[in-house]
C-alpha cells in the first residue's frame, strides 16, 4: 500500500469491522514516509549496521538505483534498514512491502513463534462486492457497507478512512486469494446487513482463517535472502534509540536463548535502523500495567489475548514522548469459551463470531433467549451481562472440573463467586457443517463444544427446563416477528434433532486505544508534532477513533489549496503546483488515482466548473502536487483558462481520491500505457513510482501521442528512463514530425500496440488517458485485437464518455 489511508486502521485484524489488504498499503506507506524522511536529510547520523550516513542515505532515495561512492564512482544502492517490532498481522505485513520495495527488515518477536493474536483470528475478513460474493449471488452494497461501519463505531469512525476500508474491501480479498489463500465461504456475522464475512470452506485440516494468512506471510518472510530479512525471536524490545534532535534511530532489543546447560542466557543489542515500526498489538493481558492504570474496573475478567499482548508499544513510546489516545477503549468479545473443566481460567479461547453467523442461539440459566445473536459485539455482551447469570457449579461439578486448582465435589466449594457471568450456546447440525465441522471437532476435543442427542438430554446436563427450551427451539425462525428484532436465521431448530451446546463468557478482547498518530502512520507527541523515524502499525495505535488526518484531501469534499509555481514545460501546456495544508501531508490518493478540481463562479451568473486531473507527481510526495494543463486555445473561462490566470497565492478547490484503478509494485508483470497530450500525467506517476522502488520489476510499456513535438511533456525524463530502465519502453508518435523524427509518426497504430502492448489475457493491464476521439479509437481497437474490459483502464472514462457524446 502506498498512499495516505491511515496504516492503523488499514491493519485491522481480521475479526474486526475489515481488512484492507494490509499486506499492499500500509507496508508501502510506511517505506514511503521513510524515504520521505531520508530524503529530507532527517536521519543525519552515521549507522554502521547501514554502512552510511547522511550524504548516503539522501543518495540512495533518489530512486535512480545507484548512489555514489567516495571515490566518485556509482554503486548499487544499500537498502533502506527498518526495524518492525511485532510479528502479527500488521507487523508482517508491513515487513513484506518493505522487501517488495527492495527495504531490508529486521524483524522482532518477543515470543519464540511469528503470528501474534493475528493466527488466532477466526471468523474471517468483510468485504463487499467480492468475487466470491458475485459467483455466490449474494448481493451486497457498498453504502451498507459503510453504514453498517460507522453504526457499530457510536459515530467516532472517520468516514473517509470507512470509505477507503470498504471500497477496496474486495480487492484484499482477491489479493489474498491470489496467493492461495481460499475465501469463499461467505457468512453473516453480526452488525451486517448482508453476508460478507469471508473464511475458507473445509479441507480437512482445523486451521482457522487468521493463520491461513499468517502462515502464508511467514512462510514468504522467512523465504527472503538474510540480507533482506533478519528474524529476531524471543527478542524483548526494551527501549527505543533517540538522537540529539530526539529522531527515532533504533532500538535496544534483548535477545534470550537457551544455553547449552539448559540456563538462559540473554543478550543485549543495539539495532541502528532508518526507521523504526512498531507493531506489538494491544494491552489486554496487561492486568496490572496499564489495564489497571485506565480501565481498573474490567482488568479482571478473561481475556482471549495471549500473555505477550502487554501494551510493549505504548510503554516504550511513551518513554520517549509519544501521545496516547483513548486508552480506556477496550472492547469486549461476548464470547469466550468456558472450560467447565478449567471454568476460572482467565485465559479463554475465542468462541468464533462464525459460530453465531452459522446459526448459534444464545440461551441465559432461565433456558431462555435474550437477544439478537447477530447484533455487534457490544450489544452482545451488554445482554450478557445483564440477562445471564454465574456459571452454576453443578455443571462444573458434573464435568469434573476444578476451580483455581481444587476440585470441586460436594460440599467443599460453598459458591460461584469465582465463576465467570456465561451464557449457553447452541447449534444444529447443519449449524457445524457451515461453521466447519473439521475445526468444531477441535473444540470438541477440547472440551468446549459438547454434542446431545436431544433438548431432553442438553437440558438435563445443564439444569435448564425443558418446557421453556423446547418452546425456545420450536418457535425460532418461524414467529412474524422475532422478540430480538432478528431478521436472519442461518439454521431452524428442533428439540427432536442432535444439539451441539458451549459455554461462553464476554471476554477482553482488542483494544482501542493506543498512541496517538498521523493517518501516515507517524506516532505523534501530545501536542500533535511527529517523532521523527517512529511509525506505528495495528492495535498499537489508537486505532479505531481515527481523529489526526495528516491527508491533503478528501474524496466528499473540496478543500481549497493555494497555487505555489506555475511553470510552461511547453509552448502549449503548463505545469501548477499547489501546496499542500502542510510540509507533512501528502495528496492522500494512491498512484493511479485522480482528483477533482473546482473553480468557484467569478459572478453570479456562472456556474461552478470542475474537472479532472491526474498529478504529475508520486503518491508519497510531501507538502505539494503538481498537474499538466493545455492552455493553448483554451476557451475564455474555461478551467485552464481559469487555472493560467489564477494568481501565485490563489486557490481552487480540490477532492480526491477518485478512480478504480490503483497501481502497486509488482501487482502486474506488464503494465500497458496509451497517452496523448497532457494524458500522459498518470502515466508518469506510475512510471516515476516503478523507478524509485528497485525491487518492483513490472514491465512497463508507453505509447505516447501528440500533435507536434513541442507539446510533448516529460520527454528528456521519458527518453532517459528508456535508455536507463530495462523494464521501461517509450515510443512516441507525432501527427506532424519533424524530419529528423525517428519514432511512429501519425496516430498511434494497431501494430505498435501488438509490438509494443502486453498480450491480451496476460497478468497484465492497458492503462489510457487522452482526448476523447483518441480514446475511443483506441478502446474499439483494443477491443478488435482481443483485449477483455477488465484488461483495460481508462483514466476518467466517465468525462470522456460524455465529451464523446457532445461531439
Amino acid at each position: 500500500m502506498a498512499s495516505v489511508v491511515g496504516i492503523a486502521l488499514l491493519f485491522f485484524v481480521l475479526e474486526m469491522v475489515s481488512m484492507y489488504g494490509g499486506h499492499r498499503f500500509g507496508g508501502g506507506l510506511v517505506l514511503g514516509q521513510i524515504l520521505q524522511g531520508c530524503r529530507e536529510g532527517e536521519h543525519s547520523r552515521c549507522d554502521p549496521l547501514v554502512g552510511g550516513g547522511l550524504d548516503q542515505v539522501v543518495e540512495r532515495m533518489l530512486g535512480n538505483g545507484e548512489h555514489l561512492k567516495e571515490d566518485g564512482v556509482y554503486g548499487p544502492v544499500p537498502a533502506v534498514r527498518v526495524a518492525i517490532v511485532g510479528g502479527g498481522l500488521a507487523g508482517l505485513s508491513a515487513a513484506v512491502e518493505v522487501v517488495k520495495r527492495g527495504g531490508s527488515v529486521v524483524l522482532i518477536e518477543k515470543t519464540a513463534r511469528l503470528g501474534g493474536n493475528s493466527a488466532k483470528a477466526s471468523s474471517g475478513m468483510n468485504a463487499a462486492n467480492s468475487t466470491p460474493q458475485l459467483l455466490m449471488g449474494i448481493e451486497d452494497d457498498l453504502d451498507d457497507f459503510k453504514s453498517d461501519t460507522i453504526k457499530s463505531g457510536k459515530g467516532k469512525s472517520l468516514k473517509e478512512l470507512v470509505d477507503v476500508l470498504v471500497e477496496h474491501s474486495a480487492d484484499a480479498v482477491n489479493f489474498l486469494q491470489g496467493h492461495g489463500i481460499d475465501l469463499s465461504n461467505i457468512v453473516q456475522l453480526g452488525g451486517h446487513s448482508h453476508p460478507r464475512t469471508h473464511r475458507s470452506r473445509s479441507d480437512g485440516k482445523a486451521m482457522n482463517i487468521g493463520w491461513r494468512i499468517m502462515s502464508t506471510l511467514i512462510k514468504y518472510m522467512e523465504a527472503q535472502p538474510s540480507e533482506s530479512v533478519q528474524i529476531l525471536k524471543n527478542a524483548q524490545a526494551t527501549s527505543l534509540i533517540v538522537n540529539d534532535a530526539q529522531h527515532v534511530v533504533g532500538v535496544n532489543v534483548t535477545v534470550t536463548q537457551k544455553g547449552e546447560s539448559g540456563d538462559n542466557i540473554r543478550e543485549e543489542m543495539q539495532l541502528f535502523v532508518d526507521a523504526v515500526v512498531l507493531a506489538t498489538g494491544g494491552y489486554s493481558a496487561d492486568r496490572e500495567g496499564l489495564l489497571k492504570e485506565y480501565v481498573p474496573e474490567i482488568r479482571n475478567l478473561a481475556t482471549t489475548n495471549g500473555p505477550f499482548a502487554t501494551g510493549d508499544g505504548v510503554k516504550i513510546a511513551k518513554e520517549i514522548g509519544a501521545g496516547l489516545m483513548h486508552m480506556d477503549q477496550v472492547q469486549l468479545h461476548p464470547t469466550g469459551f468456558v472450560d467447565p473443566k478449567d471454568p476460572a481460567n482467565p485465559t479463554k479461547f475465542l468462541a468464533p463470531e462464525s459460530l453465531r453467523g452459522c446459526g448459534g442461539i444464545l440461551l441465559n440459566q432461565k433456558g431462555e433467549r435474550f437477544v439478537n445473536e447477530l447484533t455487534t459485539r457490544d450489544a452482545a455482551t451488554k445482554a450478557i451481562m445483564s440477562e445471564c447469570d454465574r456459571l452454576p457449579l453443578e455443571i462444573v461439578k458434573r464435568a469434573g472440573g476444578k476451580i483455581n486448582g481444587v476440585e470441586v465435589v460436594e460440599g467443599n466449594v460453598e459458591n460461584n463467586d469465582n465463576l465467570p457471568i456465561s451464557a449457553y450456546m447452541l447449534m444444529t447440525e447443519e449449524g457445524i457443517d457451515k461453521f466447519d465441522r473439521t475445526i468444531a471437532k477441535f473444540y470438541i476435543g477440547k472440551g468446549f463444544i459438547q454434542r446431545f442427542e436431544n433438548a431432553t438430554e442438553f437440558c438435563k446436563a445443564f439444569a435448564l427446563p425443558e418446557d421453556v427450551v423446547v418452546d425456545v427451539l420450536e418457535n425460532y425462525g418461524k414467529q412474524r416477528e422475532d422478540p430480538y428484532g432478528k431478521t436472519v436465521f442461518p439454521v431452524l431448530f428442533s428439540p427432536h434433532a442432535p444439539l451441539y451446546a458451549l459455554i461462553v463468557t464476554p471476554s477482553l478482547h482488542y483494544t482501542m486505544g493506543g498512541l496517538k498518530f498521523s493517518q501516515s502512520g507517524q506516532i505523534l507527541r501530545d501536542n500533535g508534532e511527529p517523532i521523527v523515524g517512529l511509525f506505528g502499525a495495528g492495535e498499537v495505535t489508537g486505532m479505531h477513533v481515527f481523529v489526526f488526518t495528516l491527508s491533503g484531501l478528501v474524496p466528499t469534499e473540496y478543500t481549497a489549496l493555494p497555487l505555489i509555481q506555475r511553470y510552461s514545460p511547453s509552448k502549449s501546456c503548463a505545469v501548477l503546483r499547489f501546496a499542500l495544508p502542510s510540509k507533512d501531508h501528502v495528496l492522500g490518493l494512491l498512484c493511479g488515482q485522480y482528483l477533482a478540481v473546482r473553480a468557484q463562479p467569478r459572478t453570479p451568473s456562472e456556474q461552478p466548473i470542475v474537472q479532472f486531473y491526474s498529478p504529475l507527481t508520486p503518491a508519497d510526495e510531501f507538502g505539494f502536487f503538481e498537474v499538466v494543463i493545455k492552455h493553448h486555445q483554451a476557451a475564455p473561462g474555461s478551467m485552464p483558462d481559469r487555472m493560467m490566470s489564477l494568481p501565485i497565492g490563489g486557490t481552487l478547490e480540490f477532492a480526491g481520491p477518485l478512480g478504480g484503478f490503483t497501481y502497486e509494485p509488482n501487482m502486474y508483470e506488464k503494465v500497458g500505457m496509451i497517452a496523448g497530450g497532457t494524458g500522459i500525467a498518470p502515466m508518469m506517476q506510475i512510471i516515476r513510482t516503478v523507478i524509485r522502488h528497485p525491487a518492483d520489476n513490472t514491465h512497463l510499456s508507453l505509447l505516447y501521442g501528440n500533435a507536434v513535438e513541442d507539446e510533448i511533456l516529460c520527454k528528456e525524463e521519458l527518453m532517459y528512463i528508456a535508455e536507463t530502465r530495462e523494464n521501461v519502453r517509450v515510443h512516441m508518435f507525432l501527427e506532424q514530425p519533424p524530419q529528423r523524427w525517428t519514432m511512429g509518426r501519425g496516430y498511434i497504430t494497431e501494430e505498435a500496440i501488438k509490438e509494443r502492448m502486453p498480450a491480451p489475457g496476460t497478468n497484465s493491464r492497458i492503462v489510457m488517458c487522452g482526448p476523447a476521439t483518441m480514446i475511443k479509437v483506441m478502446k474499439e481497437t483494443l477491443h478488435r485485437l482481443g483485449y477483455a474490459d477488465h484488461q483495460l483502464y481508462i483514466f476518467n472514462e466517465t468525462a470522456i464518455e460524455d465529451a464523446t457524446a457532445q461531439s
